[in-house]
Parts: C-alpha cells; structure tokens; sequence
C-alpha cells in the first residue's frame, strides 16, 4: 500500500501567497518524485550542458551508432524531448564483443522561459542542441527618464 506524499511547500507561507505559480509547482514535485525513485532517471546516454554565455547554452548527448533517422528531437510545452530507437538488424552481424550502446532512450529536459531551440545537428557521435534565452521587448526593464514631463502634468503635481 502506498500513500501519497503532500506536496512539501503547501503549508509554507509562500505556497498560501501566490496565483498561477501551479506549473512551477507541479514540475518541483516531478522532479522530487524522480529522485526519489531513481528508477525512473537512467544515466543513458550521458549529456553535457554547456553554458556559452548569459543568454545562450549548448546540450552536448554521447549517442555513438546512432543516426539522424535515428533521432527524435521535439520540443512541446517547454520540455525537450531527445527519443532514439534504432532498429537491430538480427543475424546480419555476429558479435565476438558488444560494448557500443545502441539501446533505445529517452531524455527530457524542462526549459525556462523563453528559452528557445537555435538549432541541432548530430556530429561524431554527439547530438548538439543549441539553446538561447531571448526575453521579449515588452518584458525588458525599462528605465524611466525623470524631468522629462510637459508643463500640464507639472502643475498637476504640484496642486
């Protein structure tokens, strides 16, 4: 019998004072949950993240034998899904020796907000997905010039 966990913030203070933060809070208690039963993370194939510079990072994934029609790269709702399957070609080559992975894998990887994909390309045996940060115009700082009111709001103020 199993019985589920409450989500560890709900009591806190923070949890009682915020609206529209569900997505945050739902992929905490995803990610809690996979560590806890470490089953569900698989170290294959193993991955780099790069960080290029402020704005833009490069995820750098070990997936020797495998080839472009191999791969399946998606993004959809800010998770990037990298799925390969390669389909073994049984009694056409005798092993003496298998070292080389070739089995099918899955990765997910949760991107932040306006955190885009540039681009991907499969390179000695190393997937490269490129990723930039780009904030929109409207949610910029934008610094406010003060003095620069016309002589009508002026004397708005000052009455």
């Amino acid at each position: 019998m199993t019985f589920l966990k409450p989500f560890p913030f709900e009591d806190s203070p923070f949890f009682q004072h915020t609206v529209g933060f569900d997505r945050v809070f739902d992929q905490l208690e995803r990610v809690r949950g996979d560590l806890e039963g470490r089953t569900a993370l698989t170290k294959y194939p193993p991955y780099n993240i790069v960080k290029l510079s402020d704005d833009e990072f490069s995820i750098e994934m070990a997936i020797a034998g495998f080839s472009k029609e191999d791969l399946d790269v998606e993004i959809k709702e800010n998770v990037l899904s990298v799925k390969g399957s390669k389909t073994e070609e049984d009694g056409k080559r005798s092993f003496v020796h298998k070292g080389i992975g070739g089995r099918s894998f899955e990765r997910h990887f949760t991107l932040a907000d306006h955190v885009e994909v540039v681009d991907g390309d499969l390179v000695d045996g190393i997937l490269v997905i490129n990723l930039k940060r780009v904030v929109p115009e409207s949610e910029l700082p934008k610094k406010i010039k003060l003095g620069e009111t016309t002589k009508s709001e002026k004397t708005l103020l000052t009455e």
